[in-house]
């Protein structure tokens, strides 16, 4: 949680919108929402929302749709990868849905 890669990459997380600066040649942008919680527990799956967003330029998505429970803790995390499918960065965040 917190982590990021390259050490030049983050992402912004707003209450209803998280948004990064992609680096040059990114084709696929994997972003999603995790439970910390359900981390915790054995065989759960702490993943409670994701979307994928292809093609270069994209840089933000709407959280609005990862219907989280107001109160609740989650982590945001964001996975870029270029056109040969190779990890580009990586970044993570803790939040408090609002």
């Amino acid at each position: 949680m917190g982590g990021h890669a390259p050490e030049s990459f983050g992402i912004k997380v707003s209450s209803s919108t998280v948004s990064w600066t992609p680096p040059p040649g990114v084709m696929m942008t994997l972003v999603y929402v995790l439970d910390p919680e359900l981390a915790k527990t054995k065989g759960a799956r702490a993943t409670t929302w994701q979307t994928l967003l292809l093609g270069p330029g994209k840089h933000s998505a709407d959280l609005r749709q990862a219907r989280m429970k107001p109160g609740h803790s989650y982590v945001v995390a964001v996975k870029l990868n270029d056109a040969s499918m190779k990890p580009a960065a990586f970044a993570s965040k803790a939040m408090l849905a609002p």
